[in-house]
């Protein structure tokens, strides 16, 4: 897997993470460390 492929996942990973945040009402109870 190349060093590009990884970044598209971990962008679009990093995209349904947000997507799912701002769809909750309430922050989460566990913060994930790269959102530091």
């Amino acid at each position: 897997m190349s060093v590009s492929e990884i970044f598209v996942e971990l962008q679009g990973f990093l995209a349904a993470e947000q997507d799912i945040r701002e769809a909750s009402p309430l922050p989460s109870p566990f913060p994930l460390p790269f959102h530091a």
